[in-house]
């Protein structure tokens, strides 16, 4: 809804509240994971 004043539960929806963060962590670990890692050496 549009108006402020009218609450909605779907705030607390799975998608928002357990989903999101669960991508959200896994995106920052997969980033500090690929910042980390040594490259392989081809010589």
């Amino acid at each position: 809804s549009d108006d402020p004043n009218v609450f909605n539960p779907e705030i607390f929806s799975f998608r928002r509240i357990t989903l999101a963060p669960m991508i959200l962590l896994f995106g920052f670990a997969f980033e500090i994971y690929a910042i980390m890692k040594k490259p392989k050496n081809n010589n």
